[in-house]
Parts: C-alpha cells; structure tokens; sequence
C-alpha cells in the first residue's frame, strides 16, 4: 500500500505540471498554440481526405475486380451493404470533412478552434457510427481509428486533454451501442458481441493511453523550449539596451570632445569622471556575465571562514554610505548581540549583501527605508530543559519600497528574470542570480516575500560554526 501511495502521489505531481492542469501559460505561447493547431488540424483533414480516396481506390481497383472475375460484382454493387459502406466510410466522412475545414478557414474564428478540433474526429468517427446505429448494428473497425487517431496526434502533439475528449466521445458512443442500445456488431457473429466490444475498447483505451502519453509529454518539451526561447530572448535584450547606455554616454563625450579645436583636448575632470563611470558600468556588466557563466560550469569555489556577522554588516554598510545619502535612504540594523560566528565566505556573503543593498536602491524611488535584520534558527522542537545547538542564522534585508507579486517573488532569483520596475537593469538581475548562486553553495536558502502594504524583504540562511 505505501508503494502504491507512493506511485500515486509522484503521479498526480507529474499532472500538476502538465499544460492543460491549469498552470498559468503565457499569452505568447497561447497564441503559438491556436495557430499551429489551425494550421495543422487542416493539413490533418487533406491527409485524412487523401486516406479515404486511397481506400477508394483500393477497393475500385482490387476489390472489385476479384469479385468480378467469382461472378459476385453485380450482387454486391445493387445490395445494401455495398451502398451502406460506401456512404458510412467514404461519402459522408469526406462530406464532413470538407465541411470542418471550411468553418475551419472561413467560418470560425481562432479562439474556436476547439470546434474544428471535435469536428475532426466527428466526421471520421461519429458519423459511420450513427449510420450503423441506425440500422440498428455497432461497426468496429479499429483500423480506421488506429489510422485518424493516430495521424491527429502526430500532427497535433499539443493539448493532451482534447485528444481525450475526442476519444472519450468516440468510446462513450462505443459504449452506448453496447449497454444502452444493445446493438449486435456488424460483421460478427451473434453470440460474440460482448467478446467484440470488450476486446474493441480494451485494445483502444490501451492505444489511446499511448498516443496522450506521448502528445503530453511532447507539449511538455516544447513549453519547456518555448521558455528557453523567451528568457534568451529576454537576455538578448537586456544586454543590448544595458550596455547599450554607457557605450552611448561614452560615445556623446568622446564627440564632444572631438569638435573641440586644436591638436591637444582639454578634459574637464567631471568629463573624465563620467567616462570612468560608463567604463565602470561596462566592466561590472560584463563581469557579471562572465561570472554567472564560470557559476553554472564550474561552480563557486568558498573559501570559508569564521566571523561575526556584525563586523561584515558594519563593513558593508560603511561602503555603501555615499550611496544612501545619495538616494536620502534609511538604514536600521536590528543584529542581536549575541549571534554565534558564522560559517562563511566572507567576500561571498558580502558581495551577497551588496547585491540586495543595491537592487533594494535602484529599484526603489529615494527615501526608502532599509532594515537589516538577523536571527536564530533553532530546531522546532526540543525536549524540555535541553538546548540544541543552532541550525544557522536568517539575515533579512527589508525595504519599504515597490511590493512584488508572489509571481515576481518565485521567479526574482531566476536567470534571467527582470523585475516589474523597468529601473531594474540586467547587471542587477544577474546580481539576484548570483546572490542565488552563493547562499546555494553554502547550504543555505534565499528568497522574498511582499505582505500588501508592507514593503519587500529579502531573505537568507548562513551556516554557523559548528560548536
């Protein structure tokens, strides 16, 4: 039973993620997707229409002339089961989908897809079916559902839950031919219909199992490119435009200064200051970049050591005191006195706390408050009158700045992933990653959160030095 628990649960995890559960799909790849599936569902109906001419064919030019050379052609062409198969399989299937790729192209719009979808497997399924109920039989051909089927979910591996539709109306119909209206199958002996039908829709909820399988697991793959594509584009994009502004500023002043007559330039030194800086800009960007590279290869190499957390706040903080008067923010430091040494690396920790320290800055208007904060985190529970030694410390960073969506919370760390505040450059974006990147390499957690009304903080966990 815990085996089976086990299985169950790892199983509905996986559906969780699956594209038609209900997770939240971007607007781009929505669109992608009712296209491809217009596009493909009518190359689907040509290809299904050039199955029957074959299959007429087939019959014209092999069928019936055996039948001739026994001396049965002319019986079997004026009886009822010759005309009943040529319009329950050929005629009014072609007729139907004929008329589905018409509203498909010219009728319905392309949010109603879906409709063209059904009208597929109605015109190839349902109507044969309907022919032979009302002669009072049930027609069981799998070959013909094994050919459609198949050639809709080759063409059409995308929304798993339509292919299900699709053939659960085409199996309920099945199924009500044999419980509802009790109806012999056609071609088979009498006492062996219940044996057709069961073996029938045994062999086709095995074959469709497969092919839903297969088109939601492809879908799976091709989110997971479609994503890929979009953050690469995303990160193409921020490139560009943040380097594009200091090579810019660069540019305008090197300009500026050519116009200026004579062999030697005079450069003022607030001039000269302001190429500094986008060289600055330019070299912290591509740095980031390569950093992030040698992170996802190689790793982060830690060269740990024992501190106090103070003494690296402190340190951090007295670096960054041009940048709060500039940007008229407040700092509060809430750091109990008695914090146990940590664990770490402290060119690590502290480029950890620069990074958060400056998004919290430059994505903030002036005057925001920043708090720094610090606690212990203890094992939840411990028998009584017994003190267990601390499982590391929480450092938060708090500003009471722009909120974040719990969206924006998840995905703030992720590679390149910008924040809601257009302010937010790739350098800083990079820098959340890496920020990411450090806590992982000492054991630790980071994260957000942004109750309403109530500001951002930033969070992490560091090791402490083992007692």
């Amino acid at each position: 039973m815990i085996s089976i628990a086990h299985h169950w649960q790892r199983l509905t995890q996986f559906l969780a993620h699956s594209p038609g559960s209900g997770a939240p799909l971007s607007q781009e790849y929505c669109s992608w997707r009712q296209q491809f599936i217009r596009d493909r569902l009518q190359l689907a109906i040509w290809i299904a229409l050039g199955f029957l001419v074959i299959i007429a064919g087939l019959n014209l030019g092999m069928l019936l002339p055996a039948m001739e050379r026994s001396g049965e052609m002319d019986e079997f062409l004026n009886s009822e089961r010759f005309w009943l198969l040529t319009w329950a399989l050929l005629i009014t299937p072609a007729l139907g989908l004929m008329v589905t790729w018409l509203m498909l192209r010219y009728v319905l719009p392309i949010h109603r897809v879906k409709a063209a979808f059904l009208g597929y497997s109605i015109a190839l399924v349902w109507v044969p079916q309907i022919h032979f109920t009302l002669r009072g039989e049930a027609f069981l051909d799998f070959g013909v559902w094994l050919i459609f089927f198949t050639l809709q979910a080759l063409l059409i591996p995308v929304k798993w839950t339509w292919h299900l539709f699709s053939q659960g109306l085409a199996l309920g119909l099945l199924m009500a031919s044999a419980t509802v209206f009790n109806l012999r199958v056609f071609d088979i002996p009498e006492g062996m219909g219940w044996v057709a039908y069961l073996l029938f829709l045994g062999i086709a909820i095995s074959f469709f199992f497969l092919l839903d399988l297969g088109v939601y697991l492809y879908e799976r793959m091709l989110l997971r490119e479609f994503d890929l594509r979009q953050r690469l584009w995303l990160f193409l994009h921020a490139v560009s435009h943040d380097l594009r502004n200091p090579v810019l500023g660069l540019a305008m002043v090197l300009k500026s200064l050519a116009k200026t007559a004579g062999d030697t330039v005079p450069l003022p030194r607030p001039m000269l200051e302001q190429m500094i800086a986008s060289s600055d800009r330019q070299i912290q960007l591509i740095d980031s970049l390569l950093e992030v590279h040698a992170a996802e290869v190689h790793g982060l190499a830690l060269h740990r050591q024992s501190m106090a957390l103070k003494d690296l706040v402190e340190s951090v903080l007295a670096d960054f005191q041009p940048f709060f008067e500039q940007h008229r923010a407040i700092v509060q430091v809430n750091l109990p006195a008695d914090l146990p040494p940590v664990d770490i690396d402290p060119l690590q920790v502290r480029r950890v706390y620069e990074n958060l320290i400056s998004n919290a800055l430059n994505y903030n208007p002036a005057g925001v408050t920043l708090t720094l904060g610090a606690a212990v985190l203890r094992p939840p529970s411990a028998p009584r009158g017994v003190a267990l030694p601390p499982q590391g410390l929480r450092c938060t960073i708090h500003n009471n700045g722009v909120e974040m969506t719990p969206e924006q919370c998840n995905h703030i760390f992720d590679l390149y992933t910008r924040g809601p505040n257009r302010r937010q450059t790739l350098g800083l974006g990079l820098g959340l990653y890496i920020c990411h990147q450090i806590v992982t390499a000492h054991g630790g957690e980071i994260g957000a959160i942004s109750p309403p009304g109530r500001g951002v903080t930033f969070w992490f966990t560091l090791p402490v030095l083992a007692e």
